[in-house]
């Protein structure tokens, strides 16, 4: 058995070697397997396998937009959900250890510290041609974002308290204030979230890395506070507890 299987292997091994062309369009292939692959799609197959039909999309939208179909995780939040809820704690938990290890959880970053270089140099160069460039721009980040009540809010943190601050008469109001700070031997500005009546800067975050850290030291001239997830529950259990929605963006305007 043993030697009928090291023979198999040979043999595989000398089909994977082989150079092979499709017999339709000629391109040459790394193996058998990748040449059938091929074979059964290429283009100037007449037979070929086609990939779904065009109309499928369309379909799908109109159904979603009638209502006779919906998707499965719509309206439902971590607040709501435990499946959602796990999957988010183990995503913050994922992105908490690359923080803490002075890593970016991003899927644009370059494989070799050279290539990240010269990535980050060219986004540099770009940004520099560019006088629009710089400063907080509507939609950017990965929060969900939109308007309550003529302010703006990058993220549901940021929302539950700004609600919570507008329905308890508590003064604040976003901060137009500007800072410098260093980060990995570059200057960066750090715009704050939040001004209360007494000058005090509220940060909101979901969570703490090295960079947070920079961007708090960079705050001489005031005293600032930083307001996660558990700091904010007070509000989240407020909003809960006072409007009815599927999910907290639905309160944006």
């Amino acid at each position: 058995m043993a030697g009928w299987l090291s023979g198999r292997k040979r043999m595989n091994k000398y089909l994977m070697d082989q150079t092979l062309y499709c017999e339709y369009c000629n391109k040459q292939c790394k193996n058998r397997n990748s040449l059938v692959q091929h074979q059964i799609r290429c283009k100037n197959n007449p037979a070929r396998l086609k990939c779904g039909n065009p109309n499928n999309l369309v379909n799908y939208t109109t159904k979603l937009k009638s209502g006779s179909i919906s998707i499965w995780n719509k309206g439902k939040t971590k607040q709501s959900s435990n499946s959602i809820q796990h999957a988010v704690d183990s995503l913050q938990k994922t992105i908490r250890l690359k923080h803490a290890n002075g890593e970016k959880y991003s899927t644009g970053k370059a494989k070799t510290n050279e290539k990240e270089q010269e990535r980050r140099q060219k986004i540099s160069n770009t940004m520099k041609k560019n006088c629009n460039a710089g400063g907080i721009r509507l939609n950017s980040g990965k929060g969900k974002k939109g308007w309550y009540k003529g302010i703006y809010c990058r993220s549901t943190y940021e929302l539950v308290y700004v609600i919570y601050n507008i329905d308890h008469n508590i003064e604040f109001a976003p901060c137009k204030r500007i800072y410098l700070y260093e980060y990995n031997n570059e200057q960066h500005k750090y715009y704050p979230d939040f001004e209360l009546a007494d000058g005090t800067i509220i940060e909101i975050k979901g969570y703490a890395n090295k960079q947070t850290e920079a961007k708090i030291n960079s705050v001489k001239d005031r005293s600032i506070k930083v307001l996660y997830w558990k700091d904010l529950q007070y509000a989240f259990d407020y909003v809960k507890s006072t409007y009815t929605y599927d999910s907290l963006e639905d309160l944006y305007e």
